[in-house]
């Protein structure tokens, strides 16, 4: 995160450049002996070698879709989509089951879930869900 946070600051200086300057200050002028973020290098791509591609780069795209499918459950059923809701349960692919529980806590804070069951089901496709229960 401090990573991002790096590069997102020297993106955002040229439009918010006292905003930047003071977290920059604050967080990175120790650490990179730069004062000023205005006189930080802009972000190069070789600072991202380091990171290789992670196997669960799909986790993101299954928890959207996942929350999507919720959404659209709330709205059939006239249910906000910002009410809190005590239990739900989902039946995924396997596959898109294990990259849902990486992406649990995210996906209850999301869509204000506080339990969230979720099982496989291998009639499933990746990317599409089937929601048995909701109780308010």
């Amino acid at each position: 995160m401090r990573f991002s946070l790096k590069v997102l600051l020297r993106l955002f200086a040229p439009t918010l450049p006292y905003i930047c300057d003071e977290v920059w200050s604050l967080t990175f002028a120790e650490e990179t002996w730069i004062k000023s973020i205005h006189q930080a290098p802009w972000p190069d791509p070789k600072e991202f070698q380091e990171f290789s591609e992670n196997q669960y780069s799909d986790s993101f795209l299954v928890a959207m879709e996942c929350m999507n499918q919720i959404h659209k459950f709330k709205t059939e059923n006239q249910i906000s989509i910002g009410t809190s809701m005590n239990q739900l349960k989902i039946f995924a692919c396997p596959k898109d089951e294990d990259l849902l529980r990486l992406a649990l806590a995210d996906l209850k804070a999301a869509t204000r879930i506080e339990n969230i069951e979720i099982a496989a089901n291998s009639e499933l496709k990746s990317l599409e869900f089937k929601i048995s229960s909701l109780a308010t």
